[in-house]
């Protein structure tokens, strides 16, 4: 039985390890021909076996997947058009794009103490990066036939809890990664007329090579598992999953949404939730979650989880007009789809 990704071609920023190595790893193994993207093709990190054996490209093509590594750095312009012409030189076409590369914050520090070279350089590779990615996976989306679904592409987008919520000693972080989860709704509305599916993830905290340091001390490890009360931290695998639906035919319905993977890992109060929200919203909120429950400390992130498992998520909601997706492919829900910026009444019409 085919994979859900046979045949699409992909490409991967920061594909040396951490998540986009395990995006890389479970788009081979669901039939995706990879383009993998880093600075190097070896992991920078040694703390885990699983990333020290073998290069990422080289895992797929000797598990009989087929797959290419093309150096790139994410913030310059011509090296992430040149990535783009060489998937289409290697296989033909580009189906995926997904804009992972990016960097952590190693020393946090209060926004009057920030250097401006550092923020510099956080909003080169964690925002620039992706425009370029989706700047050119675009365009070169638009000019190819599309698939039998009709649809001409899947722009799938690192973004993070962080830049739905703030958090101190983090400005640089949130502020790069707030604007990937708006450049991400802005760009699926350009690109819905042409079937190019534009959506973005956002984790929580995930053990992966490069947080791993930052989870060495048992009081901050079990500070972050609080957070996450589901299951605790995740890992590179569960959010390869997210990102497996999001390009496949599963998520025909969906664009301009950002896909939260973890729950609980901001925890509101209901009572700050309840004064900025009408009555009328919260009950509409909570009947229509399926039954979320919002308790006297829990996670608006709950009903966002629950959203993400459906497939009638579009660009409507985003909008707060009709969506530009054709009429036969349109959502009958849009309604159900949930965010913060969305909590409006009039959002539920």
């Amino acid at each position: 039985m085919p994979g859900r990704l046979a045949g699409k071609v992909a490409v991967v920023t920061g594909s040396s390890s951490g998540i986009g190595r395990a995006v890389c790893l479970h788009y081979a193994t669901e039939g995706a021909l990879l383009v993998c993207a880093d600075l190097q093709p070896n992991t920078l990190y040694d703390s885990s076996d699983s990333e020290t054996r073998g290069t990422t490209h080289d895992r797929i093509t000797s598990s009989g997947g087929r797959a290419i590594f093309v150096q790139t750095d994410v913030t310059q312009p011509s090296q992430v058009e040149q990535l783009v012409a060489a998937a289409v030189r290697e296989y033909g076409r580009l189906d995926i794009m997904v804009n992972n590369a990016g960097i952590g914050i190693t020393n946090p520090l209060p926004v009057w103490d920030l250097p401006v070279e550092r923020w510099d350089r956080m909003q080169d590779i964690n925002c620039k990066g992706v425009f370029l990615g989706i700047k050119y996976a675009s365009k070169q989306m638009i000019s190819q036939d599309a698939h039998a679904s009709g649809d001409k592409g899947w722009i799938i987008n690192a973004a993070s809890v962080l830049g739905l919520s703030g958090q101190s000693k983090t400005t640089e972080y949130c502020s790069a990664k707030g604007a990937v989860v708006n450049m991400t709704k802005a760009a699926a509305i350009d690109c819905a007329p042409h079937r190019i599916h534009v959506n973005a993830f956002a984790p929580g905290y995930a053990e992966t090579n490069m947080t791993i340091p930052h989870f060495s001390d048992e009081p901050t490890r079990l500070f972050m598992e609080s957070m996450h009360p589901f299951r605790g931290l995740g890992k590179p695998e569960d959010l390869a999953k997210v990102c497996v639906f999001l390009a496949s035919e599963d998520a025909q319905w969906v664009s301009g949404v950002c896909c939260l993977d973890s729950i609980c890992v901001r925890r509101f109060q209901a009572d700050l939730f309840r004064r900025s929200h009408s009555r009328w919203t919260v009950a509409t909120r909570l009947a229509r979650a399926s039954g979320a429950v919002l308790r006297s400390e829990c996670d608006i992130v709950v009903i966002y989880q629950i959203s993400i498992e459906q497939s009638w998520v579009s660009t409507s909601i985003v909008q707060k007009k009709p969506s530009k997706f054709p009429s036969a492919h349109r959502p009958k829900h849009t309604s159900l789809v949930y965010h913060t910026q969305s909590l409006h009444p009039k959002s539920y019409k």
